[in-house]
């Protein structure tokens, strides 16, 4: 929480810039978060007369906490305010300095989203239903977000306040609530009644409510995902990652129930489905075991040289080293030494993952090479910038979050995988830096009543959030939504739809994000920065099927991708396509597999160049996030394909070889571009705690702006440590 409020209060003058926008939607967001106060308060009065008359003792009880925690939230509020003293945003261009304001007008912490959130607490833990703790935790959410856009808090102002109404509602419930006292579900407002999502299967343990996310390069993926290919975990939602580490548990645990009851007990393929299981529940059991901790999940280091010239610009030629969070690295010595730890407590949760990065720098890209980028982007001659080496220590993932039933509502700093492929995904993938977004993720599926139940399992994703190292325009925002549907326990489909908008020049409206999120014009080339400006915006489809006869072997699978068209499959020949497919075992080699992938931009039916995909008249850089694509590697206008192949020790040993090829339109680059790499590496776990891995990678690339083909070689080892039991309680 420190961590996140220093962040905030550093970045707080720059986003009130952002926010700050016309007057009238400053009163509507005043009149917005007014409202939601006094109805929490005539809530709280409500329920004690309720209580009073019909002698409804619960209700009664409930009003009665609802006003000792408002009083006492008051008092805790006006004492901070008293010696903070920070100005308003209105005042001094937003600089919210400490000591300057008006102790009775201090803008640190917001006095609105205190009250909102301990209100919400203590109605939300007496009646503990979703319906009920969606509305009080949305509305509460509603209030804090207003306080913002109606110019009259900072966002570190709105999070410590919203943190203390929390705190404070949920000390005022647990010091008086009387546990004899039940609602019409038959539990304890202190203890919910047990559901699927809160309970680990046949251990019992009660799971912690807040989760954290593991992290995309984690092994737990592939092992997951290989249980599933199985058929051994068909609730299983592959297209949509991150995962909590607890719906990372409920899922080795439904591997493992089915796994019990397979008549086939002898099979291979049962026996190395209960080797995976045993390694994930090893790394996962610190999640079942308590609802209050704070652990290091690792610490690791990874070394790196290359030897020869590699590729590192994605948006335009290529990447010696794809999917690796857009870390720096050239020829030479590379190093990377970092951490990972979490924080859970009752519904809340944090993570912090934060590592030193140590690359080589470069010269200057060439005259020519700098003419290209000019005129394939539409951007002034970039000057002649020496690339400097990189030795710095940065938060690669940091993120605080609160669960509300089956939605993870987190902000922060983070990272998303939408899509079905292995190798890339066309929306989101780890190929760049995280960003900060405020997300709201369902972890798990669920199954709609009613005719819905026709959709299947269903899983939703909805982001807002702000990218990075744009220069045309800067600091752009982007919101993305996915849903998922398990039509059937072997059939899997997916939808998203994202927009980039706002940035320098187009500040962030109700207005602005409105056009953004359901407008269907198109603005053509023109001035950047126009009111009915509705940003860039693309779609996904993907699905993912595992095939009838064949199930236990064969899953095929595709994303897609379109610019400015509702859905690929409204104009496939206008989209992008990546078809795959993964047999999960060769025959007489069960533990070895096989996957092969392809990936298009450069369409097939007509060479669209470099300025279509992945590139927009009005955002140039597009989907990049610090200068990497966080999309797929393929990049601009190229076409590519992978063969890889796995042999599986268990979860955490195993090898793999790849090869890789991407080719480069002639309408894109100047003379076209080939760049093809194979690698072999190698992770090796040591006892429970400890995971060895290394690399080699040879690559050769012909490039013709870029001068005669190079080659390079690269070489890897690296590093972790995951304690099992290095945690606080």
């Amino acid at each position: 929480m420190s961590a996140a409020t220093g962040l905030l209060i550093a970045t707080d003058h720059h986003t009130m810039t952002l926010i700050h926008g016309d007057a009238k939607n400053e009163s509507r967001s005043s009149t917005i978060s007014n409202a939601g106060l006094a109805a929490f308060a005539g809530v709280g009065a409500i329920a004690y007369g309720v209580g009073a008359f019909a002698r409804d003792e619960h209700a009664r009880e409930t009003g009665i906490l609802i006003g000792q925690a408002l009083t006492d939230t008051f008092l805790v509020t006006e004492a901070l305010k008293f010696i903070s003293q920070r100005s308003r945003p209105a005042v001094n261009n937003a600089q919210g300095l400490f000591g300057q304001g008006s102790s009775l007008n201090s803008s640190f912490p917001s006095e609105h989203a205190a009250l909102a959130w301990t209100a919400a607490t203590v109605f939300a833990r007496e009646y503990p239903g979703p319906v009920t703790q969606w509305t009080a935790y949305g509305l509460a959410s509603l209030v804090s977000l207003s306080r913002m856009t109606a110019y009259q808090h900072f966002p570190s102002d709105v999070l410590i306040g919203a943190a203390a109404g929390y705190l404070i509602g949920r000390y005022v419930y647990h010091t008086h609530h009387d546990d004899r006292m039940t609602d019409r579900t038959g539990a304890t407002p202190a203890r919910p009644a047990k559901s699927f999502a809160s309970v680990t299967p046949k251990t019992g343990h009660t799971a912690p409510s807040g989760s954290v996310y593991v992290p995309l390069d984690s092994w737990i993926y592939p092992a997951l995902r290989r249980l599933a290919d199985w058929g051994f975990i068909p609730d299983q939602v592959s297209g949509q990652a991150p995962w909590t580490r607890a719906e990372c548990l409920r899922q080795v645990e439904q591997a493992a129930d089915l796994a019990s009851y397979r008549a086939d007990s002898n099979s291979p393929v049962r026996q190395d489905a209960f080797r995976l299981i045993s390694d994930l529940r090893s790394a996962l059991t610190p999640e079942s075991e308590t609802d209050n901790m704070i652990r290091l999940e690792s610490v690791y280091s990874r070394f790196t040289s290359i030897a020869g010239r590699p590729l590192r610009d994605g948006y335009h030629f290529g990447t010696t080293i794809a999917n690796d969070f857009g870390r720096p690295y050239d020829e030479g010595f590379n190093y990377v030494t970092g951490f990972s730890s979490y924080a859970v407590s009752g519904r809340l949760s944090a993570y912090v993952r934060g590592e030193y990065d140590s690359a080589p720098g470069r010269d200057a890209d060439s005259l020519s090479v700098r003419r290209f980028i000019s005129s394939s982007d539409g951007i002034p001659l970039p000057g002649p910038q020496n690339v400097p080496s990189i030795n710095h220590f940065k938060p690669l993932e940091m993120y605080a979050g609160v669960q509300l039933g089956f939605e993870n509502i987190t902000f922060g700093k983070q990272s998303l995988w939408w899509g079905p492929d292995s190798e890339s995904a066309f929306s989101f993938s780890n190929n760049a830096a995280p960003f900060y977004m405020l997300r709201f993720a369902q972890t798990r599926p669920i199954t709609l009543p009613g005719p819905f139940r026709l959709l299947g399992k269903i899983r939703t994703d909805v982001i807002f959030g702000k990218l990075s190292g744009h220069q045309w325009p800067a600091r752009p925002y982007i919101n993305a939504q996915k849903i998922s549907l398990d039509l059937t326990d072997n059939f899997e489909v997916g939808f998203t739809r994202a927009a980039i908008f706002g940035g320098v020049g187009h500040p962030l409206t109700l207005g602005s994000l409105k056009a953004s999120l359901f407008s269907t014009s198109s603005v053509d080339f023109g001035p950047y920065g126009s009111p009915d400006l509705p940003g860039d915006r693309f779609s996904n489809f993907d699905f993912r099927w595992r095939v009838p006869g064949v199930r236990r072997y064969l899953t095929v699978y595709s994303d897609s991708y379109a610019d400015d068209d509702p859905s690929p499959i409204d104009n496939p020949k206008r989209s992008a396509w990546a078809p795959g497919l993964y047999i999960t075992r060769l025959p007489g080699l069960p533990r070895l597999d096989f996957r092969f992938e392809t990936y298009a931009t450069w369409l097939y039916r007509k060479d669209q160049g470099g300025n279509f995909l992945y590139w927009d008249n009005q955002y140039r850089d597009a989907n990049t996030n610090n200068g990497n694509v966080f999309g797929s590697w393929v990049g601009r206008d190229a076409r590519a394909y992978t063969a890889q192949t796995t042999y599986w020790f268990s979860a955490r040993s195993k090898i793999i070889g790849n090869y890789r090829q991407i080719k480069s339109s002639s309408r894109f680059l100047p003379g076209g571009g080939t760049q093809t790499d194979i690698s072999v590496a190698a992770y090796w776990g040591i006892g429970r705690e400890w995971q060895m891995s290394a690399q080699v990678q040879g690559e050769r690339y012909y490039v013709p702006l870029l001068g005669t083909p190079r080659r390079d070689a690269l070489t890897s080892i690296g590093l972790t440590y995951s304690p099992e039991h290095l945690a606080v309680h």
